[in-house]
């Protein structure tokens, strides 16, 4: 998986934390589309389980991820670090000098 592609799938992990509600142990994509798409695709790197067609579940392994434990050994820590790099960066904190080669 490239350096983009990782980026890509940390930003969609953050989203569904973000903006998908959470009942219990389960995200609801609120019948939203775009909501279901985005469970679907983060189950198929095991990050989340579907449930049924509105309703997914983080695994294990993407609570890790999400939860500011780092990726999973599958994955590269890039995508976490530029996250943590923006999210710093949008609070006013300190930003990585790291160079982005995209």
């Amino acid at each position: 998986m490239t350096d983009s592609e990782n980026r890509l799938l940390a930003a969609l992990a953050k989203m569904v934390d973000q903006y998908l509600d959470r009942y219990q142990d389960e995200v609801d994509s609120r019948a939203m589309s775009a909501g279901e798409h985005a469970i679907k695709a983060l189950a198929e790197f095991g990050l989340m389980e579907v449930i049924n067609t509105r309703f997914g579940r983080w695994t294990e392994t993407g609570k890790r991820f999400i939860g500011g434990a780092g990726p999973p050994a599958k994955f590269s820590s890039y995508g976490t670090a530029v996250l943590a790099r923006d999210e710093a960066a949008h609070r006013g904190g300190p930003q990585s000098k790291e160079k982005d080669d995209d």
